[in-house]
Formats: structure tokens, C-alpha cells, sequence
């Protein structure tokens, strides 16, 4: 699949360099379904500068972790993704 930004809760999958977002945006949560069931399995988001908004590890087999956010930030990139899939819930 490919990253989806085109409804208020975006679903992603594809990690990258890619500032998937430019402008500020309000992130009110993130949810990360950790699908190959690993332990250690990474998570890191960062808005365009480089500033961490999550970074997060798999602690269990099939990880599931919500993450509350409730800030504005400056641009939006999927850095890692190492398993599964991400929901970001925005305002």
C-alpha cells in the first residue's frame, strides 16, 4: 500500500526521508499496529526539521501502542516503520 493523508485519521506505511506533510498540522493522537510480531520493531516520527514527535519500540509480539500527541507540528515524516502500519489522528 502507500501512505493515505486524505482524510482526518491518515493511514501509513511506507517509512521514508519524505516530508509527507509541509505545513503545521495538529496531531491529536498516533496509533501503531505492530503487524510482524517482533520484539524491538521501530517507530520514529519527526516533523521537517527533524524533531522527534514519536519515537517508540515494540515490547511484545503484535504490538498495539496509542500515543497521545495533542500539539501542533511543523511538517510530518515517517522516518522508521520497521513493521505494520500507523494511524495518525489529526484535527
Amino acid at each position: 500500500m502507500a501512505n493515505d493523508l486524505s482524510a482526518t485519521t491518515w493511514f501509513l506505511d511506507t517509512p521514508g526521508a519524505t516530508v509527507l506533510w509541509q505545513g503545521q498540522v495538529y496531531i491529536k493522537s498516533i496509533q501503531w499496529w505492530d503487524g510482524s510480531g517482533s520484539v524491538g520493531d521501530l517507530l520514529e516520527i519527526t516533523d521537517r526539521n527533524g524533531k522527534s514527535i514519536v519515537k517508540t519500540q515494540a515490547q511484545a509480539g503484535g504490538d498495539v501502542q496509542s500515543i497521545g500527541v495533542d500539539h501542533w507540528v511543523e511538517g510530518f515524516v515517517l522516518k522508521t516503520l520497521t513493521s505494520g502500519n500507523v494511524r495518525v489522528h489529526i484535527k
